[in-house]
């Protein structure tokens, strides 16, 4: 056996590759049985290597002592967004609630682009509301279908990081939601989006200043939905949209609170995300 931690200190490993400026997330929902479905979002600036195809994505699942688990792989798609165009790509794998590790990777020529995280998973409850993660992206274009979930399309935004004026679309599935005694299930939605830490670059006096169509920049918004989803059982798809066209730039809380009608359960659930003055 050899000195280990002499041999850290000794020897080292010189990447030859300059690493690509890569972001992600990731998020579940209720699968069949016990298992979650996990979905990993990835995205690389395309101005890495602009005459580089669609490249190939790579997701890889471990468990605590670094044994693979699970392997996914996706072609990544072109999506132009306010920051300038990015590879984006969806991996899936389905799994048992716990706690693992993860390696995302990108076969950008001439660059490293690879992250690794850990993840911890809670099941979801089988007899009371539940609410599953979020993911947070842009209407689809037209063009390019990289991601749908229960019929809903997003372009995902790996990054979780927007332009000001960016129309935001919010996607999580609800589960356990119960019909009342007709036979029909309903359900209140509030949503609130609320400032965390204001970009430093602005004013102090932001909050007071106003914008050229004469309103007010304000630094959170509310919004309420009443729901009425088809059928008395089974997954609920909801998405919205955000304007984030009054909002000044900073980090961003996302709640979202669900209240069942006929059974006064509620559950919660939501993300951060970022939004940047647009260029």
């Amino acid at each position: 056996m050899g000195n280990i931690e002499k041999a850290m200190e000794t020897e080292s490993f010189r990447d030859p590759l300059p690493a690509a400026r890569q972001e992600g997330y990731w998020s579940y929902f209720k699968g069949s049985g016990e298992q979650l479905e996990v979905e990993f979002y990835q995205s690389a600036p395309v101005a890495t290597a602009p005459k580089a195809p669609d490249p190939r994505a790579a997701l890889a699942v471990y468990d605590t002592t670094w044994t693979e688990l699970a392997r996914d792989n996706s072609v990544s798609a072109e999506i132009e967004i306010p920051q300038g165009k990015n590879w984006v790509a969806v991996n899936r794998v389905n799994s048992m609630p716990g706690h693992y590790f993860f390696a995302l990777s990108m076969d950008i020529p001439g660059h490293r682009a690879v992250m690794r995280e850990s993840i911890e998973m809670e099941p979801f409850s089988e007899n009371y509301l539940d609410l599953s993660g979020v993911i947070l992206g842009s209407p689809p274009d037209g063009k390019t279908r990289l991601h749908s979930r229960q019929g809903v399309n997003i372009l995902p935004r790996p990054s979780l990081r927007f332009a000001t004026k960016e129309i935001i679309t919010v996607y999580f599935e609800i589960y356990g939601l119960e019909a009342d005694p007709e036979g029909r299930r309903s359900y209140l939605e509030r949503v609130t989006v609320s400032l965390i830490k204001e970009d430093k670059s602005r004013l102090a006096g932001i909050l007071d200043a106003i914008n050229p169509w004469g309103k007010k920049s304000t630094s959170s918004l509310s919004l309420t939905f009443h729901r009425n989803p088809p059928g008395n059982a089974g997954v609920v798809a909801e998405n919205f949209t955000i304007d984030t066209a009054e909002l000044v730039p900073g980090n961003y809380s996302l709640l979202i609170e669900v209240l069942d009608n006929s059974t006064r359960r509620t559950a919660l659930t939501g993300c951060f995300f970022d939004l940047v003055e647009r260029k």
